[in-house]
């Protein structure tokens, strides 16, 4: 859908949207950004994101509130419907790793070992507490690591 559809699209909805070409996205430049860039506007006095909403408009339908509107363009002011797409909690998780915007092992600023320190875990026969002591991690993170369920990408 071009930008003028759009914009006629939602003149007969929300006649104070105002919105802009900015690339091959589509923001809108007259509503609030929260912190995390997505455009708010007011549905049944109720603040609602932008994308959602036009995704609801332009396909006719009304979404579950478990269902998220995902944007191809990584862009959470983007409202161009042919950026938006619906899925899970999951398949955003998925989108964010498959495009490298989630640190993962020691690229996580919070991470306490090194990917180094990981596989001499998963091959040391100490148990877990000494090496919990070791490492100074919790002997759960140890448990974890060792069953495969945390740290999964490190080869052993």
């Amino acid at each position: 859908m071009n930008i003028e559809k759009l914009r006629k699209l939602i003149f007969t909805r929300h006649k104070k949207i105002v919105i802009t070409q900015v690339g091959s996205c589509i923001e809108c430049i007259s509503h609030y950004r929260d912190a995390d860039g997505y455009t708010i506007v007011g549905r049944n006095r109720k603040p609602v994101a932008l994308h959602r909403q036009v995704y609801e408009w332009v396909n006719n339908c009304i979404i579950d509130r478990d269902v998220l509107i995902r944007h191809s363009c990584d862009n959470p002011s983007c409202i161009n419907p042919a950026h938006l797409l619906p899925g899970s909690h999951q398949d955003n998780k998925n989108d964010a790793v498959s495009r490298n915007r989630i640190a993962i092992g020691s690229k996580n600023g919070n991470a306490k070992l090194s990917e180094a320190d990981v596989l001499k875990i998963k091959t040391s026969t100490i148990s877990q507490q000494k090496l919990a002591d070791i490492y100074s991690v919790q002997r759960e993170t140890i448990g974890h690591i060792k069953r495969g369920l945390s740290w999964r990408g490190s080869e052993s």
